[in-house]
């Protein structure tokens, strides 16, 4: 029995290890540019074990920058998520991907349940990010607008430009949209994220 019970242990601690291996690896391949090796290496994590957070996590953001494959990295930015609650990246992509997909509804919920994990400043730009997308009144002069344009958080916002940049399309800023976007594809391409 107690044989059984180290043997066991000394399995999960070999394949954690060997998960988290693989996922360094894929991590790295990732910042050097090689997406699709960084997405075939963590789909060999999660084959073996879904719940992997880390794998999901990667996953989600990797996928993330496809509108074609939207759906799918919700499912694992949601499977990131529930293994790790308190990711605030996570939290932040999954509304990110909300909006682009169309699920203001989901989006709706994870602010009313993860609201109070984010800064207030982030919080005050997510909820009048949500109104700028779903409340047709709001025009581009609006206290709303002038807040979002004066939100100014580079880990938060390298997350969710694209989002923002929808929102000010709607209200008639395509210039200011389309510096945005090109701030942050430029950013991707240079640090080859």
């Amino acid at each position: 029995m107690k044989s059984k019970l180290i043997f066991n242990i000394i399995f999960l601690l070999a394949f954690c290890s060997k998960d988290n291996k693989i996922c360094e690896e894929a991590y790295k391949d990732e910042l050097a540019g090689n997406k699709s090796k960084a997405l075939y290496l963590y789909s060999t994590v999660l084959k073996g074990n879904p719940k992997h957070g880390f794998a999901n996590r990667r996953t989600g953001f990797l996928l993330s920058e496809s509108s074609d494959s939207i759906y799918v990295a919700i499912y694992h930015l949601e499977m990131a998520k529930k293994e790790n609650p308190d990711d605030l990246e996570v939290a932040t992509k999954l509304i990110d991907d909300y909006v682009l997909a169309g699920q203001l509804e989901k989006m709706r919920k994870m602010l009313n349940l993860e609201g109070e994990k984010f800064p207030p400043e982030t919080l005050r730009f997510l909820e009048n990010l949500y109104l700028c997308i779903t409340d047709r009144k709001i025009s581009n002069d609006s206290t709303v607008i002038k807040s979002i344009l004066s939100y100014n958080n580079p880990n938060t916002e390298n997350i969710i430009y694209r989002s923002k940049a929808k929102c000010l399309k709607r209200v008639g800023l395509d210039k200011e949209a389309d510096n945005l976007q090109e701030k942050y594809t430029n950013y991707k391409v240079k640090n080859k994220l």
